[in-house]
């Protein structure tokens, strides 16, 4: 017979995924059917990042403008199964 295990300190209870595509898009997914906690916890991530990247480090640049050689082998994600780009 199988034993039950108790709730540990590090389950998952919700979460809030946000992508950035390659066209530029923004996505959404997880349990964002509630809005208020959904809300928190992006807001949450915001403090996250904001108390460990420095503002002089916080430089954005696309993608579309950097032409860098990788160290290691690439594919395009045309050529990757879903779950090898970060799909859910």
């Amino acid at each position: 017979m199988s034993e039950l295990i108790p709730p540990q300190p590090l389950d998952v209870m919700q979460w809030v995924t946000v992508r950035l595509h390659a066209d530029g898009t923004i996505s959404t997914c997880g349990t964002i059917a509630d809005k208020k906690m959904a809300l928190h916890l992006l807001d949450q991530a915001r403090e996250a990042i904001k108390a460990r990247v420095p503002d002089y480090k916080a430089i954005v640049i696309p993608g579309s403008e950097v032409v860098l050689a990788p160290s290691f082998p690439v594919r395009d994600l045309g050529e990757m199964p879903a779950a090898h780009r970060g799909d859910p």
